[in-house]
């Protein structure tokens, strides 16, 4: 069934962020650390929300869809394997990593997730979608998303 194909990403958005902090030190040089963050936003529709069979309506030759909102499907999307240290000057622990990474992500999140990337995977949805379901056998297919 339709459900099963789970996230259906229609637009998927490489993205690399640096981030950096400085921990001042009274007798000490300042310490620092850099990183260059990586990751992969993906934009789509997640099949598992559709419920019950008031989705998809068929009538003759013509199947009209009901569907979620296109929207970014995880928010974890960064890569630590390709995420690297660009500078590190004195010791860090987890916490402060934590901190680095959450502040990348969320600038991924403000720089990415934008009414652009928006409506791109939706026209992207629109096409797939129509496609696939044009496979069926139908002739007209209307797609209805969520505000």
């Amino acid at each position: 069934s339709i459900e099963d194909i789970g996230e259906w990403v229609f637009l998927e958005v490489e993205a690399e962020e640096m981030v950096d902090t400085v921990r001042k030190n009274m007798i000490l040089s300042d310490d620092a650390l850099s990183r260059i963050y990586v990751g992969t936003l993906h934009f789509g529709i997640n099949m598992k929300t559709l419920t019950g069979k008031n989705w998809i309506t068929c009538h003759g030759d013509t199947a009209t869809l009901r569907l979620p909102k296109v929207k970014l499907l995880d928010t974890k999307f960064i890569n630590e394997a390709k995420s690297r240290t660009f500078y590190q000057e004195g010791s860090w622990d987890n916490k402060a990593m934590a901190n680095l990474y959450s502040n990348a992500r969320n600038k991924m999140i403000k720089r990415h997730n934008t009414p652009e990337n928006q409506r791109l995977a939706q026209e992207s949805a629109e096409v797939e979608i129509t496609k696939f379901i044009k496979a069926f056998g139908f002739k007209t297919v209307e797609l209805l998303f969520a505000k």
